[in-house]
Formats: C-alpha cells, structure tokens, sequence
C-alpha cells in the first residue's frame, strides 16, 4: 500500500512538474522600514506549481535598525543598524491574473552591525557623529515569518510585506529584541510567463 502511494505521489509530482511548472528568476530593490529606513536588494526565483500556486524564494541583503534618542543637556542620537543575509521561503497564491498573497518563513545571517551616535557638544555646539562595531550584541542567526501581498504589470511586480522576527537576538539577559519591519520593494522578472496548455 506504501509502495503504491509513493507511486502516486511520483507520478503526480512529475506530471506537475512536466506539464505546468515553470522557473522564472528577477531581481527586487526596495525599503525596509523598522524605526529607521533600510536597504534590500537580491536575487529571488518563482517555482510555479500550477496557474494560482507557486513557491517564491531568494537571496537578499537585508537592513534592520533602531534609533534611541534623548536629551541630556545636548541632543543625543544612537543610530543601530544590522546587515542581514535572508533567504525567504514562501508559498504564493494568485487571486485573478495580477494580485498574489504570499507567506512563509524566512532564514537571517547576519553579517556586520554598525552602532552610530551622533551628539551636539556642549562646549562649541559643534555636531559630532562617532562609528563603531556592535556585532557582538547580537546573535548571528535570526529566523521568522513574511506576510504580503505584490500586483503584477508585466514583467514587474510591486509589493509591501510584514516581516515578524520570531527569535530574541539580544545577546544580554536583560533585555530583549526583535526584527520587525515592513517592506516596500519593486521586482523585475526574467522572461515571459508563459504556461503550457493542457
């Protein structure tokens, strides 16, 4: 009986796969907007399964960060700011021949954290801005999950996305942060969609 359902389920599959699925590839830029503005940039690559489901994932570098301000005689700004690695893997649904409603989880690597404060000094109210490397508060990996939504014009896609960090990537006990943003991107894909027709 095993050996029979496995049988189906590898004819089903190649069936699928020989008579609709289809590979596309593009690049995508855009905004990642947390407490302060970031970059994304990458890669990503469609799997279409069917005419409404497709499997959508890709290689992106990501921008996080936070900014703390508060007065103390003079203005004070600490500006964080995280560079990620992320590899979504999301499941993408076609509602008519434009709108697509897409979720799944992602994977983070993060690659370098820069910490920047920037201050009046008091004493010749001169503005100053210092640099330097936060990498070690926080851990290297993060994971969570992308809810969103893109329209279709042509080879070009527009979308917004929430991404909901679902780890603590705080390296301290006494305090606790997540990645949280939503994203603005536009995304150019190679080739023309076409199908096959049964």
């Amino acid at each position: 009986m095993k050996k029979f359902a496995f049988l189906c389920l590898g004819f089903f599959l190649s069936h699928a796969v020989d008579a609709q699925a289809q590979f596309t590839c593009g690049v995508r830029a855009g905004l990642n907007l947390s407490s302060k503005v970031g970059l994304l940039i990458g890669a990503t690559a469609d799997y279409s399964v069917n005419d409404k489901i497709s499997i959508i994932s890709g290689l992106f570098y990501t921008q996080y960060g936070n900014i703390t301000a508060f007065y103390t005689y003079h203005p004070n700004d600490f500006i964080d700011t995280r560079n990620y690695i992320r590899i979504p893997l999301n499941a993408r649904y076609a509602i008519g021949k434009r709108l697509f409603l897409h979720t799944g989880p992602y994977l983070g690597f993060i690659v370098y954290s820069e910490g920047k404060h920037k201050y009046t000094n008091p004493e010749n109210g001169r503005k100053e801005v210092f640099y330097y490397d936060i990498s070690q508060k926080y851990r290297s990996f993060d994971w969570g999950i992308s809810v969103g939504a893109a329209m279709k014009f042509g080879n070009f896609q527009a979308a917004l996305e929430w991404n909901e960090g679902l780890i603590n990537i705080s390296r301290y006990d006494c305090c606790s942060k997540y990645n949280r943003s939503f994203a603005i991107t536009s995304t150019y894909m190679f080739g023309k969609n076409k199908r096959k027709k049964n």
